[in-house]
């Protein structure tokens, strides 16, 4: 686990974007859940999604704990929705707006 301030001058380039999601953001954390090798090099689809599945609620079980201690303490936090990478890719005026592909 690690800890990344907003503040860093490598995070210039992702700082609008991540205020934008989170107006109160001031640090962002880093976790990695790993995931067992041979499931994903197997030719089974069914085997690999299971994996990733698997993996994925690990991630959503330790960003929820984490978020959830850290409002305990009263410190605002949030957790990133995983199954939502196209929130991430859409650009900064679309998200303000509300803007969808759906929802032109």
């Amino acid at each position: 686990m690690s800890f990344v301030s907003l503040a860093r001058p490598e995070l210039d380039d992702q700082r609008a974007n991540i205020l934008a999601h989170a107006p109160f953001a001031r640090t962002l954390i880093s976790f990695v859940c790993k995931m067992n090798r041979e499931p994903i090099r197997s030719p089974a689809r069914s085997v690999a999604n299971t994996e990733f599945h698997e993996v994925n609620d690990q991630v959503k079980t330790v960003s929820h704990t984490i978020t959830a201690r850290l409002q305990e303490q009263g410190i605002r936090a949030m957790n990133e929705a995983a199954g939502f990478p196209m929130e991430v890719g859409r650009p900064l005026e679309q998200r303000k707006s509300g803007w969808s592909p759906t929802n032109p």
